[in-house]
């Protein structure tokens, strides 16, 4: 019985030691998926700002163009070159955020949009919504997956959230099953049910096969007063 205590400290020090690892591994991983999120948010925030402004400067210079002419196209991007360089700059805030590997849809799709702003003088609205459209449909396939992992949370988020549920179930079977085992089979002497006394169970008398004649009586001599005889 007193090896239990030492089994029940050993115990308490692995279940404290494990319990401390899975609060520093679980904290770092809470701030990689927080992190996460954050650059998904920026990421869509530059690339919305790329494809808005790509849609806004060449409808109005277009529009300038058929109306007015050439010069006055050229005199209204001339004026909009900041618009137009915090639009190159959401541009490749986006393509620095991205992985090349696993983005390589999305980056295609942006490298295409800007070419065209930087190869003609005045950009068709026919040809830069569809390139637009292209950058919504893989973005949204691509950060989708994203998002699908920040709400899952990282690998070893979800490797050590099993674990720990296995662990929680097997510690819990194997305190059932010593709780059962303690009452079971290693009572108190206070507690332990007292046994019935054993029955003295009478032995068997044994018999002389071969009976024993009776003892012959010997005549003791008669002894005498002396004294009576004087008389």
């Amino acid at each position: 019985m007193t090896i239990f205590p030492a089994i029940a400290t050993v115990t308490a020090a692995f279940v404290a030691a494990f319990v401390a690892f899975l609060s520093s591994v679980l904290s770092k991983e809470q701030k990689t998926s927080e992190f996460r999120y954050t650059w998904l948010n920026a990421v869509l925030d530059d690339i919305a700002k790329f494809t808005g402004a790509a849609e806004s400067i060449s409808g109005t210079a277009w529009s300038h163009f058929k109306t007015e002419g050439p010069e006055k196209a050229q005199v209204f991007l001339a004026g909009a070159e900041p618009q137009i360089r915090d639009m190159l700059g959401a541009y490749y805030r986006a393509r620095i955020r991205l992985y090349p590997l696993e983005h390589e849809e999305v980056l295609k799709a942006l490298e295409s949009l800007q070419a065209l702003f930087l190869k003609s003088d005045i950009p068709d609205p026919a040809k830069v919504d569809p390139l637009v459209r292209d950058i919504v449909r893989t973005s949204h396939e691509a950060l989708k997956a994203e998002w699908g992992r920040v709400k899952r949370g990282e690998t070893t988020f979800r490797w050590i959230k099993h674990i720990s549920l296995f662990v929680i179930v097997l510690a819990l079977a194997l305190a059932i099953g010593f709780a059962g085992f303690m009452a079971l089979g290693h009572q108190s002497p206070e507690t332990a049910t007292p046994r019935p006394a054993a029955e003295k169970k009478a032995l068997p008398v044994v018999k002389d096969p071969q009976p024993r004649p009776p003892a012959e009586k010997k005549n003791l001599p008669v002894v005498k007063d002396p004294q009576r005889s004087r008389q």
